[in-house]
């Protein structure tokens, strides 16, 4: 699942509303309508898109979207730990986590994808929320949107609880 958010005074209200909505849904004892999307879920694997290198989008005023991806991602993973379940992030500082032998920006790229999903994957039955924030050329365009890999049932319904918890909590601000 990726989540993406679009303008950085967004990214605090988002913050909270995944925080709330990945605990809502993953927390466990939770009825099982409730907490379906997320049963069976050992870890919850956050990934702070970007990093190194490639700082992804820059806002105006010069927020580079990987750090900010970053401290989103350290304070999900805080509530998610205050909330007992287990975490892991793709990265936890500033840097990509590419191999030693890549040497091109292209190279790094690819490399930071790779081992990001071999990360992902040694996790069994774990859920990603990868962390994005997105630029668009259109201004009034703005707020939450929630991804999932499309023959995911259970991606779809938790992707499903997020965005409408975008949609609450953003209201007429999240347009997108």
């Amino acid at each position: 699942m990726i989540v993406i958010l679009r303008r950085r005074y967004l990214a605090a209200a988002a913050a909270v509303l995944l925080l709330a909505g990945a605990a809502a849904v993953l927390r466990p004892g939770r009825p099982a309508a409730v907490n379906a999307a997320g049963a069976g879920c050992r870890t919850i694997v956050l990934d702070a898109g970007h990093g190194g290198e490639d700082g992804g989008a820059v806002s105006p005023d010069g927020v580079v979207e990987s750090d900010l991806n970053l401290a989103i991602t350290r304070r999900l993973r805080d509530v998610l730990l205050f909330l007992g379940r287990d975490t892991v992030l793709t990265r936890t500082g500033g840097d990509a986590i590419y191999s030693p032998e890549a040497v091109t920006l292209r190279e790094k790229k690819v490399s930071d994808l790779k081992n990001r999903v071999d990360l992902i994957n040694s996790q069994p039955e774990a859920v990603l929320i990868s962390i994005h924030q997105n630029s668009y050329h259109e201004e009034a365009i703005n707020g939450g949107q929630v991804f999932y890999y499309k023959t995911s049932e259970k991606g779809k319904r938790l992707a499903d609880i997020l965005q409408k918890r975008f949609d609450f909590v953003l209201g007429e601000n999240n347009r997108r």
